[in-house]
């Protein structure tokens, strides 16, 4: 009994013995598999992603698309076209101004292109592969998409239903910079046409053509015609070349040339066009003084019978009354200085306007 025993573990071990030789000398790499592990290696990561159609938590549905690998830098999104652009996506693209929108049977920027269809129908002509700009045509206008198919700007020559907002003003036309987009379209509501240029926006109207910054705020306009019956008199037409606070050193010599005098560092810098002065943080305009009115800025009519400033007074209100300040000057926490000189007295005329755009305070 004891030597049926043995021979059963003789036997048992001769069989694992035997797996164990197979195994080695016939498939090395599986047995030392389980003993270490395989060296990663890094594989970068593919420049597009699908997204699966899917409907967002307020029933918003969102069609399949491609993107990029989100990485917090926005020039490098397939969508990108410019930071105007992208500001106004931001602000009058989001679900409610979509939904205003559909309520009223339009269209409006970052709608997708199956609501562009159920709104204004089939189109004519549809390029939305192949090309930089995808459009859709009907008649003699143009609905232009990002790459989202998402719409970013249009030519409405057909009066097709595009809404943006409406025109709230009553008085005569009047356009500053420092206008934003919401001002402007309460001065003339919806534009007949925008486009995207050098990465900048333009909206054109019947009587004016517009043009914004980078930032959203108006740069420069132009009588798009004869002024079709409209008060432009107010109106102060500014040039595509100025500087203003958030500039850069290199934009203000090259719009202004050599200074009289310098001095450039690392954190606060200046330069001097004869009593004019302007100065720069980390090599961005902060302030300035326009002593001898030889400075590049924006030149702002006052306007006849302009409100009085108050406490809440609107940046607006403060250049209606005012105009172009003689020195302007932005602190880090976002409050803008406006000196004015005092024509009642020798003395100057001090507003303080905090960064939602309101008069906090004012000395005149």
């Amino acid at each position: 009994m004891i030597n049926l025993k043995r021979k059963n573990k003789i036997k048992y071990a001769s069989i694992f013995m035997l797996i164990i030789f197979i195994v080695i000398f016939i498939n090395p790499t599986a047995a030392l598999a389980k003993g270490r592990t395989k060296p990663k290696t890094y594989k970068p990561p593919k420049s597009h992603v699908t997204v699966k159609s899917y409907y967002r938590k307020d029933g918003t549905y969102v069609r399949g698309h491609v993107r990029t690998h989100p990485d917090g830098i926005l020039s490098n999104n397939l969508s990108y076209n410019g930071y105007g652009l992208e500001k106004l996506k931001t602000s009058h693209g989001s679900d409610s101004k979509i939904k205003t929108a559909v309520s009223k049977n339009c269209i409006t920027i970052g709608m997708c292109d199956d609501q562009v269809k159920d709104i204004l129908g089939k189109p004519t002509e549809i390029k939305t592969e192949g090309t930089e700009k995808p459009y859709y045509k009907y008649k003699n206008s143009y609905i232009y998409f990002d790459n989202d198919l998402n719409v970013m700007s249009w030519d409405n020559n057909d009066n097709l239903n595009i809404y943006l907002g409406d025109k709230t003003s009553t008085s005569p036309l009047n356009l500053n910079t420092y206008y934003n987009y919401d001002q402007v379209i309460n001065q003339l509501g919806t534009p007949k046409k925008i486009s995207v240029l050098d990465n900048l926006l333009e909206w054109v109207y019947d009587e004016v053509t517009i043009k914004f910054d980078s930032t959203g705020y108006v740069s420069s306009w132009k009588s798009t015609n004869d002024g079709n019956n409209m008060s432009l008199d107010s109106m102060t037409i500014i040039g595509d070349d100025y500087f203003t606070i958030g500039d850069s050193l290199d934009k203000v010599k090259r719009l202004m040339g050599e200074p009289t005098h310098q001095s450039i560092n690392t954190s606060i810098s200046y330069l001097v066009y004869g009593n004019s002065t302007i100065w720069f943080r980390n090599s961005i305009v902060y302030e300035y003084n326009n002593y001898d009115n030889n400075l590049k800025i924006p030149k702002i009519n006052t306007i006849p019978n302009a409100q009085n400033i108050s406490i809440g007074s609107t940046e607006h209100d403060v250049l209606c009354k005012y105009g172009t300040p003689e020195w302007v000057s932005k602190d880090y926490y976002g409050t803008l200085c406006f000196i004015y000189d005092n024509p009642n007295s020798y003395g100057s005329i001090f507003i303080y306007i905090n960064k939602d755009g309101k008069v906090e305070r004012f000395s005149e």
